[in-house]
Formats: structure tokens, C-alpha cells, sequence
């Protein structure tokens, strides 16, 4: 028997690798866009934080 492993393309040329990045591209937009509605005078860091771990 041959031990032969199939290497899987990371790169971009492959659709799956692209799928991947385009969805946690809109994931991040997604909750910077509602993390930054909690930056405002006098709200705590530590709040926001929080509410973007949730999220």
C-alpha cells in the first residue's frame, strides 16, 4: 500500500478557502459595525468588550 496524502490548497485559487474569508469578513463587519454604537463618552471599555465577546 502507498502512503500517499492529499495536500489540500489553502490558497485562494480554491472557492472554499475564498467562501471562508468572504464569511468572516462580513462576520467582523457585522459586529465592529454594532461594537461601535457602544463607543461613547463615558461607557466603560470593559462593558464593550464584553458586549463584542457575546456577539
Amino acid at each position: 500500500m502507498s502512503s500517499e496524502t492529499k495536500e489540500t490548497d489553502y490558497s485562494l485559487a480554491n472557492p472554499d478557502t475564498l467562501t471562508k474569508y468572504k464569511t468572516a469578513a462580513q462576520i467582523s463587519e457585522k459586529v465592529l459595525a454594532e461594537v461601535s454604537k457602544l463607543v461613547v463618552p463615558g461607557a466603560k471599555i470593559v462593558d464593550i468588550c464584553q458586549h463584542g465577546d457575546k456577539l
